[in-house]
């Protein structure tokens, strides 16, 4: 039997806050153009999950393991300007 469990939630925001605060990027054409948002959420669910997916039946098992790179994506409206960067830890 699969478990599931909804840890956080994410929310497309538009264009609105990057009008109200003036957000913008410089296009491939040298032209300003306002950035694009989504916005991720954490909650005491997500926390929950962390703890019970490194736990046994004595509780929390610390240190949980780290991977040796790290990887960030921020994607934009166009898949060619997507940008990754790896950070060594």
């Amino acid at each position: 039997m699969a478990k599931a469990l909804q840890s956080g939630t994410s929310h497309f925001l538009g264009q609105n806050f990057a009008k109200a605060f003036d957000v913008t990027f410089t296009n491939k054409e040298g032209q300003q153009e306002l950035v694009w948002a989504t916005s991720w959420g954490v909650s005491t669910r997500l926390m929950g999950a962390l703890i019970m997916s490194h736990s046994d039946d004595n509780g929390l098992v610390l240190p949980l393991p780290s991977p040796l790179t790290r990887s960030s994506s921020s994607p934009s409206t166009r898949p060619s300007s997507s940008v990754t960067r790896s950070v060594a830890t």
